[in-house]
């Protein structure tokens, strides 16, 4: 066995999800929650290496099910965040979380993974050291870096250590949270979609527009070009996490772009836009309050907390969900529930004052307005007669400015 000094673990990778190195990830509890039957852990020695991969024999099978001795393990081509394996001795002694792959990859790298191959996951720690003392070395946790081999092992069993999605050094606690929202006045039931009018006609502002009252968001959130913002856009929103155990205190907002199917896209720390929106925070909740808010329609906030650590989507198109149910909500012809249109001035209420805002947009076109609340690029009477079957609709009261 080749004895390796290690006081990080394995962190060469092949992106910037080296970042996720910072604790192992493959407990047991983790690692089948993502891969199920097809989760292996395995104390193992590289015995070859081979294209991108290696050939390891599996000294002791702690989680999963395998019969052979010798198994080929996948690492980086250069362009997916698993491990460069490549760069460990033969003859290295490991801890490996694997995953088996159930579909043969061909990347163009000369080689094709097949079925029953096991690559290590990307973008988190998946690898640690065992020395010549039967020591585990490695970023157990961010504060556990070794444990003898059999006292490892317990600890495996019963710890669950969120990652890579949950923390990142120098960044944060990062929340994942999935949206489905609609908007009536955006819906086009012919299409069962919204209008992307705003993005077709390069109305749609690049950068966040809750910077005014009742919103007061400041923070430069937005693309880099208007090209850069997706076809299927339909406008911004504002994302909201509230206190578990009091919802009238909102703790984090994040602006984000709602898609013509519903899907809310936010920006992650990397500048990347996902189907998600992230949040960073240095709390340690499970569970929060989800609010949505847009420029012209009535705000609605989830009927409970939700645990953001699951990759879920919350889907606020359907009223047990929403706090306050059928009521914060417009059922659709089609049977869909969607937000209620109208609410100009984002106070939580539909009231005159919110028929004051329509009167002084009146008529006025190929322009980005809050009383255009059908998304068409005008300001009609479609959008008047959008708002005024929900007159006298009030939001709950968490919600409410």
């Amino acid at each position: 066995m080749v004895a390796l000094s290690m006081t990080t673990g394995w962190s060469v990778s092949a992106c910037s999800c080296a970042e996720w190195t910072y604790q192992f990830c493959a407990s047991n509890i983790n690692l089948n929650n993502s891969y199920g039957d097809n989760a292996l852990l395995v104390k193992a020695t590289k015995v070859s290496d081979y294209h991108y991969g290696m050939y390891v024999v599996i000294d002791d099978l702690i989680t999963g099910l395998e019969t052979a001795d010798t198994i080929l393990v996948w690492g980086d081509p250069g362009f997916l965040c698993r491990t460069y394996v490549n760069t460990l001795p033969i003859g290295t002694q490991l801890i490996l979380g694997l995953n088996r792959l159930t579909t043969s990859l061909d990347w163009g790298s000369g080689a094709i993974e097949q079925i029953g191959d096991y690559e290590l996951p990307g973008c988190g720690q998946y690898l640690l050291d065992v020395n010549n003392n039967d020591e585990v070395i490695g970023p157990i946790t961010p504060t556990l870096t070794s444990l003898p081999y059999n006292d490892f092992v317990s600890y495996i069993n019963q710890n669950y250590n969120d990652c890579p999605q949950n923390y990142i050094p120098g960044v944060g606690l990062v929340l994942n949270v999935g949206l489905k929202v609609l908007l009536e006045g955006a819906y086009d039931e012919n299409a069962t979609l919204m209008r992307n009018d705003l993005r077709m006609n390069n109305l749609l502002p690049m950068q966040q527009p809750f910077y005014s009252e009742p919103w007061l968001f400041t923070e430069n959130v937005g693309f880099n070009s208007a090209l850069s913002i997706p076809v299927q856009a339909v406008d911004w929103v504002l994302v909201e996490l509230h206190d578990p155990n009091n919802p009238a205190i909102v703790v984090h907002q994040r602006p984000a772009v709602l898609l013509r199917d519903g899907t809310v896209q936010g920006l992650n720390v990397y500048s990347f836009w996902s189907n998600n929106v992230e949040f960073i925070t240095n709390l340690d909740n499970d569970s929060y309050y989800v609010a949505v808010k847009t420029r012209n329609h009535l705000a609605i906030m989830s009927a409970v907390p939700v645990n953001v650590y699951n990759d879920i989507v919350i889907d606020l198109t359907n009223p047990a969900n929403v706090m306050g149910g059928v009521t914060q909500l417009k059922v659709l012809n089609n049977g869909q529930y969607a937000m209620l249109a109208g609410d100009f001035n984002g106070d939580g209420v539909l009231s005159v004052a919110d028929y004051n805002f329509y009167i002084n947009q009146v008529a006025i076109t190929n322009a980005y307005n809050i009383a255009d609340c059908n998304f068409d690029a005008s300001v009609t009477v479609q959008d008047f007669n959008s708002y005024a079957p929900n007159v006298s609709a009030i939001g709950n009261q968490f919600v409410r400015y």
